[in-house]
């Protein structure tokens, strides 16, 4: 999953093609940063565990990602799976599985 910039723009189709008096696109220059939840942070309640990493973890590090140049995020498997293989197997791509919390 490629989440939005950091800074809140979003790419536009006539971003995307590059010709004569336009821009190149945002994302030839930005920096992308890859985070796998599950061992990035934890930012929920109680003690961490191993592999106890959520999306709270994650926006608690955004002003640190952003201090780095970090212009977009990818995030590795967030998606409800059985986690036969480690996430990557994607039960259903319309919910967060529940391990990282909600986008609510």
């Amino acid at each position: 999953m490629l989440l939005t910039l950091l800074n809140g723009e979003t790419a536009r189709l006539e971003d995307v093609e590059e010709g004569e008096g336009r821009p190149s696109p945002w994302w030839r220059d930005a920096v992308f940063y890859q985070i796998y939840p599950r061992s990035f942070c934890h930012g929920g309640e109680g003690k961490p565990g191993k592999h106890d990493g959520d999306l709270k973890g994650i926006l608690s590090r955004l002003d640190d990602l952003k201090a780095l140049g970090v212009d977009a995020l990818w995030l590795s498997p967030i998606y409800d799976s059985p986690d036969d293989d480690n996430g990557y197997d994607i039960r259903d791509y319309e919910k967060i599985d529940p391990r990282y919390g909600t986008l609510a």
